[in-house]
This record gives C-alpha cells, structure tokens and sequence, in this order.
C-alpha cells in the first residue's frame, strides 16, 4: 500500500518549452500544426523500433558534415611551460610556507565515483580535519580537472593513481574528466587506474589511464546499455485517483507515466534513440581506445557466461589482476630513485636535473595475483614449528627513495592559489585584470535564493540574477561562460533569468556550456546566450508542454477523508485534488498552457532563427543528445568547459595580452563567479531549504526519459543530499515532489504513511 500511495506525491504542472518563429501564431493555428506532423524527418535514428528485447540496430552513423565524422568531441592539448616559465615556477614552490611544500617526488593519489558534481563543495580551508579517505575523494568536476592541470604542470609530481567507484554522474561529465586525464597524459606522466567492480560507465573512465588494475574477484561488468519505463494509470485507477493529463508535443512522455499503462511509440522511439546514442558512443569510443573493432566491442554484450578478472585482461581490456596494495607497490617500484645529497637536490630543484632518475623497465606492469605464489612467499604460521621463517623483506638500503603517495585533497589544499605557483597553464583563476567569468547554474530552478534542500540542489533566480548583474558591472569581465545542469523548473524564474541574460549579451558575449543537463528550463537558458556548446552526450531540448491535475475524489472516499474548501473567485479551486475540473476550469486550464507555450515558442525561434515547421518537427517534447540537437540546430559546437572558453574569447575580440612572439604558454585568465549555498541544516538568509511553494503553477521540466535513458547525472536532477524524510521513495518520485506541486494535504498523507 505504502507505494501505491506514494505515487500521489507526482502531482504537479510540468511545462517545457515549445519554440517556433513568431509571436502572432494563434494557438489554433499551432494546435493543427502540431497534429501535421508525424515524425521527425531530420533525422532518421531507426529502421524500425522492436517491441521489446534486444535493439539489434544501430542509430544514424552518418557524420555531421562532410568533414566531420559522427564524434567531434573537442580535445586539450598540452603544452608544455618554457624554460623562464618552469624557473618561476621552481621559485615560486621554493618560496612556500613551509606547511605547503611537498618533501620529493608524489604520486598523488585519488578517488572518483559517486555523485560528481559540477562545482567544489568542499571549505578547502587551513583547518580542515576530514579523514585521509576525504582527502582522497574528488567529488567535483572542478576539483579533478584542477588536479589533473596542476599535476600536469607541476615538477614535483611523478603521476596520478586514481581509485575508480562506481559512477552516479552522467556521460557529459565523464567525457570532460576523461579530457582532463587526457592532458595530464600528454605531459608524460602517468596516471594508474583500479577499479575493485565497475560498469560500463567505470571501464569508460578506466580507458583515460595508462594502465588499469582490477581485483581477481572483480572487475567489470559489461552487460550492455538498458532503460525502463514506468506507467502508473492502472494503479491509480485501482486507488482511486483520476489522471487529468492535457499534453502538446507527440513526444512529451511525462502524460503517459500518469495517463497510459504501456508504452507509447514516440516515447519508445525516443528512449531507443538515446540508448542508441550512448551505446554507440561507449562502443566507438571504446573500439577507439582499445584499437579494436567495432564487432570485437559489440561482442562482450553477447558473448555468454560471467566474465572473470582473468578473462578480461585475455581480452586485452585491463592491463592486471592484482590487488591495490601490489598496484601501489608497483607503483613504488617503478618510480623509485636514487637517493641524492643536498646538494644535487637543490641543483635538481632549480634546474630540472633529474640526479635520482632510475630506468626501471623491468616494473612495466603490477605482476599479478596467484594464489599459489602468496602462500609460498607468506606461508601461514603454525605452532609446530619452533622457527618460523618469514618472507618479509627487509628494509630498503638507503641508496634508493620511494615517492610518497599524497591525497589529492591536500594536495589541491597546499595548492589552493595554484595558477599563481603553477606558471603554464591552460586557465589562470583571477579576480583583477582583463578575464572571462564562469557562472555555474546548477538544479532544479526555483525563485528566490539558491540552496540545498530536502530534495537536492535548487537554482534561484534571485541569486543567478546577482552573478550576472555582477558580471555586467565589471568591466574587466570581457565575456561570460554560463554551465548549466539543471531539468528546469519554475518558468518565472527561468524568463526573469532569461531577461538578464539578454540584458548581459547587449554587453559582452555569453556562451552556454551544457554539462548533463540543459533541457526544459535548463534550454531556456541556453537560448539566451550568443552561443551554445554541449557535450555529445548532454541531454537537452525537451520543448514541450504537459499539464496535469489528479483528481483524488475517489480516493479520499475510500480512506474517510473529506476535504471542505471556502473559497471566492471562479477559479480559485481549480487546483483542488477532491474534485475533477468543470469544463470550464479545464478550459482556462487548457488556455493557460497555450499562452505560456506560445510565449515561449516566440522566444526559442527567434534565438536559433528556424522556421515553423522546422522548429515543430524538432520539438513536440523530444529530449536529444548534445550530437543530435547540433545535428538539427538546437546547439552551435560540441565541447565542455575550456571549448566554451575559447569561443567566449573569440566573440569578445579581446587578445587578453597574448604576444605571439612569446615563448611563454599563455593561461586564460578567467574567474568562477560563486554565491554560497546553505551546507547546514538551517538556510543561509532568504535561501531556500524547503520544497517550493505551488504559487508558480507553471513549471518547465525535463521528462522523465532523462532518468530512464541513464543520461542524467543526480546533481542535475536536484537529487543529491536528500532528507531523510524522502530518501525511501525513488528518484523519480522524488524528482517530481521536488517540484513543488504537490498540494501540502497529500504530502501529509503521503509523510504518514512513510512511517508506518
């Protein structure tokens, strides 16, 4: 009964956005429009769509133009600081207190997994007393690929070892980590990967390492890519509960999950399609990385049988099966060194000498585990035996020096101010001078002040609005990256950030840089911008509308609730859950959605300049993947953060004191423009902490395809750090709760029987 009922807590008005081309189109017109069309003709993604099972087919493998192939996901290339850079540099790192420097050479050492978010919770302050397991935990995109620059540019560092979790973030933001793994490769270092179990999403981001490990009783799992839809109309018609669903866009799914109990075509067709896409990406890629080929990937999804940790390294997709203490040993041995006087250290320091290298070629790779070799080289004791002869080794002689293995925490900590230190990198983080802003817009928009609440993360208006008053008032801020992560939300406040964006554009250039999720509202904000960059596999569109009310009359009459409602205006009950709507009410309804569909439509058309016909065919609720909405004009290159960048720069038509005929490595000069969430369990003053008030009816929200494609990080979806109070529903569940639609009668209910 418990989660029958707790179904209720979907009640909600989502809306997302419908673009076309111009204001005057009566919603009539739009309406038979709509009904002309009956597929998307722009791009054709499947011969036809099974009706379960297995797709056996692949999406439309046609490159984007004639000179670019199907992934064109932009790259960062290293390049290495000059001679009079590395000499400040040594200075630099010379000059620190003496609690900031770094005693030899480090591997750093790190983990990723879990939720990755967009931006660095962490205080990174002096005093902070958080575990070694903390330190080693890298839970932002910021943190890592500021970990991975530094590294890359640093003299002190050797390599980076990473510990591989299993991954609740998106494909967006792995494909900007495995960028950044990328560039620490190509200055000559070496990062080490071990994955104790993954998925496909892990063996994805052990492919960024030079050599990956896995345990002999784990490893990866590769079954292939899935996704499931959940209907609920028979279980509320067993309660109870009327689904009152009007819907525009034939691919706007959220209606069904009320209205139907099966899956409809165009929803079929649109989860294929997404599963196409990221299952074509991880095989190309892979195929890639590994160089082999695409039947040879294709391959591990059919094969029969559990794959063992051995099967896998025949198979040429692990480097070893070995422990993470034979790893580290390894590690250790493979860059151990000479140990060199006081001398030699400081000529080394200063020059870049390397008096203490050793070319241990015989340490290629971790030797792997047998369990034979173990009990031999570490028999068990036994009291037999008046002597016992143990296999340890004895100390190392002091001609060699291990490097120490150092968190990344403290390591980002000791380099808090690092693109002072660090001369040669791609980014140089300032608050002075000529310099490009970064704003992050992250969760479920709300008006108000940003904050983190029951149901995760929420983007105010309010606060957004600040940064970028901020950023148009500072005449040194040349031009403006906007990321976004957000389903959308509340269409107030997505227009009145909307209208600022605009306002800032007048000014200086602003680029959007979708990261998982840009869709609905999240689009929104993307339209305003001069230009948007997404990730191949972002998840964006979702343009169009859905409203719903659920008429619970029947329900209430079965558990002995009678609801008595006073009230005064024709419509002010219109929102009521204890009766279905009159005809009338259904009608003003039914108009208000038109009106904001057709205010929103005005907008997007004249922000990517399409026709009408054009901009239905690619809209009708359909959510996309960074490769498809270029493919179909919805987005203007493909790219993550330093791409974005660089195409701020380039509108600005600033040079930002570049000298071409420098020796020196020019580092962009940028500044992340922040406002402080609430991290307590009381709100910072004028944030928000709780669900959002049902004031604003009109909300702008991705569908659910986004949670069944698998495409879609927590974070985005305003998921993360739950309460207590909703942590035992699903995230789908939640995710509409977080909506702030649900009337407070039904949440009441709904939190009692949570306690049963």
């Amino acid at each position: 009964m418990i989660h029958l009922l707790c179904l209720l807590n979907m009640i909600s008005i989502c809306m997302s956005y419908v673009r076309v081309i111009h204001s005057s189109i009566s919603q009539n017109s739009m309406k038979s429009q709509l009904q002309t069309i009956d597929s998307i003709n722009t791009e054709s993604l499947a011969i036809s769509v099974p009706s379960n099972g297995l797709i056996s087919y692949i999406g439309n493998t046609t490159p984007l133009s004639d000179n670019h192939e199907r992934w064109g996901s932009h790259s960062l290339i290293f390049k290495p600081a000059s001679a009079a850079q590395l000499t400040i540099t040594r200075l630099n790192l010379f000059k620190q207190w003496p609690w900031k420097k770094i005693k030899g050479k480090v591997i750093i050492k790190a983990k990723i997994g879990g939720e990755i978010l967009l931006e660095s919770q962490s205080s990174g302050g002096l005093f902070n007393l958080g575990s070694q397991s903390d330190q080693l935990n890298l839970q932002s995109i910021t943190d890592i690929q500021n970990m991975f620059q530094l590294a890359a540019h640093d003299p002190r560092v050797l390599g980076v070892f990473i510990e591989i979790d299993r991954v609740a973030s998106g494909y967006a933001k792995l494909i900007e980590i495995r960028r950044a793994m990328n560039y620490f490769r190509q200055s000559n270092k070496t990062i080490y990967g071990y994955c104790a179990s993954g998925s496909e999403k892990e063996f994805y981001l052990s492919l960024g390492c030079d050599e990956i490990y896995i345990p002999p009783e784990g490893g990866f799992d590769l079954r292939g890519f899935s996704a499931s839809a959940s209907f609920f109309r028979g279980i509320f018609d067993n309660i109870g509960i009327e689904p009152q669903v009007q819907r525009i866009g034939k691919y706007k799914s959220f209606g069904d999950t009320f209205n139907r109990t099966s899956i409809s075509e165009a929803q079929r067709e649109v989860i294929s399609a997404l599963i196409l896409e990221a299952s074509d990406y991880w095989v190309d890629s892979v195929s890639k990385d590994l160089n082999k080929s695409r039947s040879d990937v294709l391959s591990l999804w059919s094969e029969t049988g559990v794959r063992s940790a051995d099967d896998l390294k025949e198979k040429g997709l692990v480097t070893g099966v070995s422990y993470v203490d034979m790893v580290e040993e390894h590690i250790r041995n493979k860059h151990r060194r000479l140990n060199v006087n006081i001398f030699q250290k400081i000529v080394s320091f200063f020059t870049g000498i390397d008096y203490g290298f050793i070319d241990n070629k015989s340490n290629e790779v971790a030797a792997s585990y047998n369990l034979t070799d173990d009990f031999i080289q570490q028999p068990r004791r036994s009291i037999d035996h008046n002597q016992i002869s143990l296999n340890s080794s004895a100390s190392q002689s002091n001609k060699f020096e291990d490097p120490s293995a150092l968190p990344a925490g403290l390591y980002l900590r000791k380099l808090k101010f690092g693109s002072r230190i660090i001369q040669g990198l791609p980014l140089k983080e300032t608050r002075v001078g000529p310099r490009v802003a970064v704003i992050n817009a992250v969760g479920g928009i709300n008006t108000g002040k940003s904050g983190n609440g029951p149901t995760g993360k929420t983007l105010g208006s309010d606060s957004l609005i600040g940064l970028i008053r901020e950023a148009r008032r500072d005449s040194n801020i040349k031009a403006v990256v906007l990321r976004i992560d957000s389903p959308g939300g509340s269409a107030l406040a997505s227009d009145l950030m909307w209208r600022e964006l605009r306002k800032l554009s007048k000014e200086k250039p602003v680029v959007a840089s979708q990261v998982d999720v840009a869709a609905s509202g999240g689009y929104y904000l993307s339209m305003a911008c001069d230009q948007i960059v997404s990730e191949e596999l972002s998840v964006t569109g979702s343009i169009g509308v859905v409203t719903s009310k659920f008429n619970a009359a029947e329900l209430n009459k079965k558990i002995g609730l009678n609801v008595e409602t006073i009230s005064r205006g024709r419509y002010a009950e219109i929102l009521s859950t204890s009766r279905a709507f009159t005809d009338e009410e259904e009608k003003y309804f039914e108009s208000g959605a038109w009106q904001a569909y057709e205010s929103f439509i005005t907008k997007a058309a004249s922000s990517r300049n399409m026709t009408v016909g054009a901009m239905n065919e690619v809209a009708q609720g359909r959510v996309w993947t960074g490769r498809q909405a270029l493919s179909i004009g919805l987005v203007d290159q493909i790219g993550g953060l330093h791409k974005s960048i660089e195409i701020a720069i380039q509108l600005s038509n600033y040079t930002f004191n570049r000298n071409p005929s420098s020796k020196n490595t020019f580092s962009i000069p940028i500044q992340t423009l922040r406002e402080p969430r609430s991290g307590f369990p009381f709100p910072l003053p004028g944030a928000s902490s709780q669900l959002s008030k049902s004031s604003d009816v009109i909300k702008y929200l991705a569908d659910e395809a986004i949670f069944i494609s698998g495409l879609a990080s927590l974070e985005s979806l305003q998921l993360t750090g739950l309460s207590t109070e909703f942590s035992w529903l699903p995230s789908e569940v939640v995710y509409w709760l977080s909506t702030g639609q649900l009337p407070q009668s039904l949440l009441k209910i709904i939190t009692e029987i949570s306690k049963l």
